[in-house]
Parts: structure tokens; sequence; C-alpha cells
């Protein structure tokens, strides 16, 4: 269905849980529990129990395989389920998502795709650990587990690696370090939080960026800018397009290049992005030439090593 103004979905929930063969619940997050409206005292049985009551859940619960489907969640709510199967277990991963409008150019635009890739690597991780511990916890009950148990356990230490480093990008890109500001390192961070997004549009994402310092008036506001500018060029590219990320020093300037296979429509630089650029003693600058459309963020200062 098109609704007017609306560009996409972004993911703004999800959860995960493990079931056994009964469909009773092994283990599950906050996240899904409160989609579906179940209780937290009583997770062992409380699926179970909201499939005796709502139409759907019985069906998803006993379906044969694994893959995507449809589950109604709370207050009438449509949610996507993904169903892998794994040694007699099921992990359930449900995702609620809401529309991102296209006549929002500034942070919320933004920040909705980096919240589907925050939730794309976080979420991952945590669904492999949920479900390495609960096989780890089978088979702790067995025969002597020495090597298993190490192979699973590795893959968690594993996992807990790749959700630490998604947060730190995070808190680096919202509330970077100040007043000397790594812009180079911001724009990697930057690359980071969206290139799932990239990825799953089909765009080749480059970053160019080496250490670059700089005295940032306002740290958090760079930040965002970087990730509106990035995430607002991985929507104009086209499927299957390039985008190449550069950032360096030019003429006693800090300079933050985005390069892009052209779009159908003329680059736009919203106003937003253009008054916050200005507000940090910089410029903004698109241009479109043969084959390739640039956008140029221009800073007072900037040392590379």
């Amino acid at each position: 269905m098109f609704v007017p103004g609306v560009q996409g979905m972004a993911l703004v929930a999800c959860g995960a849980a493990v079931v056994d063969r009964s469909g009773a619940i092994v283990a599950a997050d906050e996240t899904f529990l409160s989609l579906l409206g179940l209780p937290a005292d009583d997770p062992p049985g409380a699926l179970l129990a909201l499939a005796r009551e709502r139409p759907g859940v019985a069906e998803v619960l006993s379906a044969a395989g694994s893959g995507p489907a449809e589950l109604p969640g709370r207050d009438g709510a449509v949610l996507e389920v993904e169903r892998v199967e794994s040694g007699g277990l099921r992990l359930l991963v449900l995702r609620q998502r809401a529309p991102v409008f296209a006549d929002d150019p500034g942070a919320a635009g933004a920040l909705a795709a980096v919240a589907s890739g925050i939730a794309h690597d976080v979420r991952n991780p945590l669904n492999a650990m949920a479900l390495q511990v609960a096989l780890l916890a089978e088979k702790l009950s067995a025969a002597p587990p020495e090597v298993e148990a190490e192979r699973h356990l590795g893959t968690v230490r594993d996992q807990i690696r790749r959700v630490d480093e998604a947060i730190r990008r995070l808190v680096d890109v919202a509330d970077p370090p100040g007043p000397i500001v790594d812009a180079g390192s911001l724009v990697r961070d930057a690359a980071g939080l969206l290139g799932h997004e990239a990825r799953r549009r089909g765009i080749a994402l480059e970053v160019d960026a080496g250490r670059l310092a700089l005295e940032a008036r306002d740290p958090g506001k760079l930040g965002l800018l970087v990730l509106g500018l990035l995430a607002g060029a991985i929507a104009a590219t086209p499927a299957g397009g390039r985008l190449l990320v550069r950032a360096g020093k030019e003429g006693g300037r800090a300079v933050v290049t985005l390069e892009r296979t052209p779009g159908p429509e003329t680059p736009r630089l919203p106003e937003p992005l253009r008054r916050a650029a200005r507000e940090l003693a910089g410029s903004l600058d698109a241009r479109r030439g043969e084959g390739t459309e640039r956008v140029v963020l221009s800073l007072p200062g900037g040392t590379a090593p």
C-alpha cells in the first residue's frame, strides 16, 4: 500500500525468545514479552496461554520448519516474526516497524535509519547468544561437556564484543568527547552505524578517513550533522550505486566529502543541516558533476598526523 509522504519502514522495536517443541518459553527478553503483552512473572507458560486466547499465535508455534511469518501483537499490532530451528529449540525474533516520512529530512530521518541499523547489529548477536546459552544449558545437563561448552562460550564472547562495538559507535557519534574531536573517527563510526542500511539498499559504502583532529564548538551537533549527511546520502543513492566518504584537510580546513552515484533528482541540502553547519562556523555545498554527486562539509581547523 502506498501512503503519501511515507518513504519506508524503520524498525522501532525487536525482541527474541527461545521456545521448546511445545511452545514453552526457555528464555525471552523484555521487549519480546512487551510486544506480545505477556507477563514477566510467568515466562515459561505465558506464550502457551496466549496461544489459547489469541488467534494466529498457535499457528506460528505449531508450524513446521523455519522462516518469516506474522504474529498478532498487543493492541492489534501486526508483528513480523522470524523462526529459526536448532537442536529441538526454536528461536523467535519479533519486529515492530513504523513509517519513516520523506518530508522529514533532519535528525528524525537519520535517527530512524540508525535505529534500524543498531537494532540489526545488536539484535543478531543477542539472538545468537540466546540460542547458544539455551544449547549450552541443554548440554550441561548431559555427559561431560567441556569441549562443547567452551565452543558455545567462545561464540557468546564474540557476540558480546560485537554488541559492545555497536554501542560504542553510537555513543561516540551522539556524544563525542570534546572539545577536540577526531573527525576521521567520527566519519568511520557514522558509516559503521549506517552500514546495515547501505547493505540493505545494495549500496557500496566506502570510507577514506584517517585521523583528523579539530576543535568543535559543539561536538554533539557535529556528530549528528555527519550522521544526518551520511543518512541522507545513502537514502539518495540508487540501489546498486556507490557512496565514498572522505575526511581530510584542505587549505587549513577540515573537509568531509560525500561522493555518490547520481540519483534521479538534483541533490538537496535541508535547511536544518545547513544551519547546523553554520552554527559550527562551517559550510555545506552540494554539486552535481558528470557521473557523480558530491556534498562537501567544510569546517575551520583540522590537524592531520
